[in-house]
């Protein structure tokens, strides 16, 4: 992570002599205590993969922190913010803004992703321009090394003829297989077949996985970060099951996309959902640093939407509570 600043010199003569009139010009400003963090994963991608990238700034009180909305594209790649969130900590004083983005590359090679930037303006009007340095993507195509040249079509296979005395050995161990098989089949079939186990209910399974993880207590142990990969993984896991759709093994944006256009959640259900998964992407690859309280408020939203879409199983519905995630 790097801090940026200038300075212009000026080399006119009348304005030098000027300047060395009225003193030497305060050198550019520089706010203390700021913290800047830039990541993408992965950083090996095939072509069109999204790379999650994260940006946050932390500084202390009294410095505002401004975010600028972000291009359509950033070199050579594209670029659609996908969350933000603000935390102040009374504790140490400081602020953090948090931002995740889905960046997306349609050539092979070693990219580097621009610096994303930042101002940080202090009580006094003084501003400065902070970025997070440039982070280094390789981008291989989906085509193997050795697929890449076109070769001629292989001439056709002669085909040998087949012995007619293997040909019968073959076919009389054929037989004898299939009279083995209908025996052992009809034997099955005299048997009282067992009654047939009823394969547990989507949102039983994931009730039980979120009290075993609210009761092993991550966040208290400084495992933050954890404990959020796997509430989104269950939540997603639910989600697959639940409503048939290949949510873990997609991003936030897509699986919503997905919902939406197929009518599975309402558009209520699908904000709930939606903005809990987005908090989960900020701690996850922004390194944002939840409070007690939303911690909590994060493993409610999981199982109120737990709770709603299983009493709704019946009718297809999903009519979620109004309100956000904590």
């Amino acid at each position: 992570m790097t801090t940026r600043t200038g300075c212009v010199l000026l080399c006119s003569a009348p304005l030098l002599a000027g300047s060395v009139a009225r003193g030497a010009e305060a050198p550019a400003w520089r706010p203390e205590g700021v913290r800047v963090t830039a990541s993408a994963a992965p950083t090996r991608v095939t072509v069109g993969d999204p790379v999650r990238y994260a940006f946050s700034v932390s500084a202390p009180e009294g410095l505002e922190i401004d975010l600028p909305p972000v291009a359509a594209r950033a070199g050579d790649f594209s670029v659609r913010e996908t969350g933000r969130a603000v935390r102040r900590d009374p504790k140490e004083k400081r602020e953090e803004v948090a931002a995740v983005y889905d960046l997306r590359v349609y050539e092979t090679g070693d990219k580097e992703i621009p610096p994303f930037r930042a101002i940080v303006r202090d009580r006094e009007g003084r501003s400065a321009e902070i970025d997070g340095g440039a982070v280094a993507v390789t981008v291989e195509s989906v085509l193997d090394a050795d697929s890449k040249e076109i070769r001629d079509i292989k001439p056709p296979i002669a085909l040998r003829r087949f012995p007619a005395r293997l040909a019968a050995i073959l076919a009389a161990g054929a037989g004898a297989i299939a009279v083995a098989a209908a025996l052992v089949l009809r034997r099955r079939r005299r048997r009282e077949a067992a009654p047939a186990v009823a394969p547990r209910p989507p949102h039983e399974i994931a009730r039980e996985e979120l009290r075993r993880l609210r009761a092993m207590h991550l966040p208290e142990a400084g495992r933050v970060a954890e404990c959020y990969v796997r509430l989104s993984g269950i939540a997603r896991r639910y989600i697959e099951a639940r409503f048939g759709l290949r949510a873990p093994d997609r991003t936030t944006e897509e699986f919503l996309a997905e919902a939406g256009r197929g009518g599975v959640l309402d558009a209520r259900a699908r904000v709930l959902i939606g903005d809990f998964l987005e908090r989960c992407d900020l701690v996850k690859f922004a390194r944002y640093g939840p409070t007690a309280g939303e911690v909590d408020g994060a493993f409610d939203a999981a199982e109120r939407f737990v709770e709603e879409t299983a009493r709704e199983r019946e009718t297809g519905e999903v009519r979620g509570e109004t309100g956000g995630v904590a």
